[in-house]
């Protein structure tokens, strides 16, 4: 006759308590202060910062923000050289800065949507998830209106204690961007801030100095 095994009470408890075992240090709630900022790379000259924005954020919560840069009609190369601050641009928090961005994306020469969101892993480090559309301008129709290529993209990004930075291209400049804009590239830099966290043993807090 065969016997049946009943589990001992030790193992019985051993594995009740595992999945307590596994999240007792993870932290219950996180607060991030996520920056962004716009550089320009131009044909002549050193790199410059267009614009920057910051903003806080919690674990798995989106933050939405937009990037505009030039104008739809792209100035000459003799005006590109005649000063740094002609580039007009702009960036900022959709949800703080909607009617400026709503204005700016009118005419703009590119236009970016940027979603970000940070997830902590069990392992350790962060994870930033990035979706990206970029809308940008690729010439003008038989009565003069603006014509305009999209493109989307999603991205992610396991972020170490020592680089929270992250670099995405918004614009990599044709032979004829160059001459028109005097520009070689735009990038995208995202940087990440631990402000606090909050674990099953109590608040920790990491960097305060991230929110100018």
């Amino acid at each position: 006759m065969n016997r049946i095994r009943i589990p001992s009470i030790t193992i019985l408890l051993v594995l009740a308590l595992m999945p307590y075992a596994e999240t007792a240090e993870r932290p219950l709630r996180s607060q991030f202060s996520v920056s962004i900022e716009a550089v320009l790379n131009p044909v002549e000259g050193s790199a410059r910062s267009l614009c920057r924005a910051v903003d806080e954020t919690g674990q798995h919560r989106k933050l939405e923000w937009w990037v505009a840069f030039g104008e739809a009609k792209a100035p000459s190369r003799e005006h590109s050289q005649e000063t740094g601050d002609h580039w007009r641009s702009g960036c900022g928090s959709l949800e703080k800065t909607q009617a400026e961005f709503e204005s700016m994306s009118q005419d703009a020469y590119l236009v970016a949507r940027v979603s970000s969101a940070i997830r902590i892993l069990y392992e350790g480090p962060l994870a930033l998830e990035v979706s990206l559309s970029v809308r940008k301008l690729s010439g003008f129709g038989s009565e003069g209106e603006a014509i305009y290529t999209e493109s989307v993209e999603r991205r992610k990004f396991l972020l170490s204690p020592d680089s929270r930075d992250v670099v995405i291209p918004l614009l990599v400049a044709t032979d004829a961007e160059q001459e028109a804009l005097g520009v070689r590239e735009v990038v995208l830099m995202l940087k990440v801030e631990v402000v606090t966290i909050l674990t099953s043993d109590g608040q920790h807090t990491i960097k305060q100095d991230s929110v100018p």
